[in-house]
């Protein structure tokens, strides 16, 4: 039996005014927590809610991209 990943590291990043919990498992993959997801979904049902910053954008691309730790 494979054991169950564990977090490495966490931290929160905002997106249009949404908190996103993000960690970063011990095999490497990158998970964000599915209630917070939804939430950003939901903003980003109402028009005109889709645009994100600059640094939005490049937090996001690091956390999906580069080693946090």
């Amino acid at each position: 039996m494979s054991e169950i990943p564990k977090a490495i590291h966490e931290e929160v990043i905002e997106l249009c005014g949404v908190k996103l919990r993000c960690y970063q498992l011990d095999n490497g993959q990158r998970v964000i927590e599915q209630d917070d997801l939804t939430a950003l979904f939901e903003v980003w049902e109402s028009p005109g809610t889709l645009d994100m910053t600059e640094a939005e954008t490049t937090r996001l691309v690091e956390f999906i991209r580069g080693p946090l730790v």
